[in-house]
């Protein structure tokens, strides 16, 4: 979020937020003729509306009036009309009082609150990611920064950075001026991020970064992705070409050039949390990394090299000792049949995976023979099409009291498209209960018992739907 005062002309102001994987602009606040315009949505949570409050001085009363459908309301220092623009939007306007001063209350203007709360982290976007520079300075990435260079421009007097690291505020991150251009070092997460330089005013991409994405909201914007990863090879020094692929790019054969330095072969990249197989191709010949112990034979008998990162879990199927092979497969690796061939121990099979945090569904294949886990209560669908379902660090519980007596409790909202068939809930005592990971941000659900949609009795807060039933509400905060 950022405020941006100038004092000679009115300029337009905008702000990026990345929802669900797309760009939008959302200017909330603007002064136009003596009278600011506020739109306030009920979707934010109260962090959000915190820290609205304290950046532009509104109270709390204006957003329970929003809340309440109030057409007026009188805070301390102004008194609002308040007029309903669709289900989540109230438009809020007051006349604008002296204490902004004569020369700058016509040109105030807000952007949309932060979306640390209301979006989803920067590392869930992309799975895989390489840069594209034209030289090494142009970014250049230490343990948890990133170096940004702009050359020349030696004759501007400021320079500044924003992007989708700093919510496109173009006064947060001033450059220092050097003798061939301009720096400043920002510490990143890993993870794609897009940004803009803003050199006196006048805002460019970065001419030393190929990479390059277009927004119908910003326009070009340069990409950049912070590693948390880097390929390397060491036993092919005198190989003219070498290539990394893998199941990150679905075994592309062409796959991503690898950079050479003094005969050895390296590429950072960035990798979404997660299990991944990889080969190198050195002049044409596949081969698995030879300095990973990591090597794993698929259901094909082909070797492939491993890497994981970020959280681990490890799937057990106990018994079928008699099976020549056990396969896992599920949303996480696109169903694949032949990739995750499990271990056999003592008991049973096992296979410890990374993967990052989310919801997904599973089975077992064992000897062709598909089965869901036997030792997880947690179902979705039905039929031949029932699978096992895992929450990798869940973060919210779903429960209902009662119902002893019914046969089945399903949980669904928006983060399922209101499947009438997921997830299915497990009876502890005298609750039904589902665990569940959700990622930050606001989402309707229902509980649906033995074929009947039901709001949840111990959640408040609800809204209307198109069919006068409600939805149950709740904020998934970081």
């Amino acid at each position: 979020m950022r405020l941006c005062i100038k004092y000679a002309s009115v300029i337009l102001v905008t702000a990026v937020l990345i929802s669900c994987g797309r760009g939008r602009i959302n200017r909330i606040a603007r002064v136009d003729e003596g009278m600011i315009i506020v739109r306030i949505d009920n979707r934010w949570n109260d962090s959000v509306k915190k820290e609205f409050m304290l950046r532009f001085g509104l109270d709390s009363i204006l957003f329970r009036a929003a809340d309440e459908g109030l057409s007026t309301v009188e805070t301390d220092n102004r008194k609002w009309e308040l007029k309903r623009i669709d289900q989540y939007i109230t438009e809020a306007t007051a006349v604008i009082s002296d204490e902004l001063g004569a020369d700058r209350r016509d040109v105030l203007m807000f952007d949309e609150p932060s979306d640390t709360l209301l979006y989803a982290d920067i590392r869930t976007q992309d799975v895989f990611g390489v840069n594209n520079l034209k030289n090494r300075e142009t970014v250049a990435f230490g343990e948890d920064t990133a170096l940004f260079f702009l050359e020349n421009h030696l004759e501007a007097s400021s320079v500044f950075i924003a992007g989708t690291f700093n919510n496109w505020n173009s006064m947060l991150n001033s450059l220092t001026k050097t003798d061939s251009g301009w720096m400043v070092k920002l510490k990143l997460l890993p993870g794609k991020y897009l940004y803009k330089y803003i050199v006196d005013g006048r805002w460019i991409i970065d001419p030393g970064n190929n990479l390059r994405k277009r927004d119908r909201d910003i326009g070009n914007a340069s990409v950049i992705y912070v590693p948390d990863y880097t390929f390397e090879l060491n036993s092919k020094p005198d190989a003219k070409e070498v290539v990394v692929t893998g199941n990150f790019i679905q075994w592309n054969r062409r796959g991503i050039p690898m950079l050479k330095e003094n005969g050895r072969w390296y590429l950072p990249v960035y990798l979404r949390d997660g299990t991944y197989a990889y080969k190198f191709i050195a002049d044409g010949t596949w081969m698995p990394d030879p300095a990973n112990p990591d090597v794993r034979q698929d259901s094909n008998g082909n070797l492939n090299s491993f890497i994981g990162i970020g959280n681990a879990v490890t799937f057990t199927l106990n018994g079928y000792t008699g099976a020549e092979q056990v396969i896992l497969t599920g949303t996480f690796n696109n169903w694949d049949r032949n990739e995750l061939l499990m271990n056999k121990t003592t008991t049973g099979w096992s296979l410890r995976y990374h993967i990052s945090p989310g919801m997904y569904e599973y089975k077992f294949i064992a000897d062709g023979y598909w089965l869901t886990d036997p030792e997880n209560p947690f179902t979705a669908g039905s039929g031949s099409f029932t699978n096992s379902v895992i929450a990798v660090m869940p973060n919210h519980r779903f429960e209902l009291k009662g119902h002893e007596n019914a046969r089945e409790v399903i949980v669904t909202g928006t983060f399922t498209g209101w499947d009438p068939g997921k997830y299915r809930m497990v009876r502890k005592g005298e609750l039904w209960i589902f665990h569940a990971y959700l990622k930050p941000g606001k989402y309707l659900y229902k509980y649906i018992v033995d074929g009947e949609w039901i709001l949840d009795p111990a959640n408040s807060i609800w809204e209307e739907n198109e069919w006068g039933t409600g939805n149950s509400v709740i904020w998934i905060e970081n």
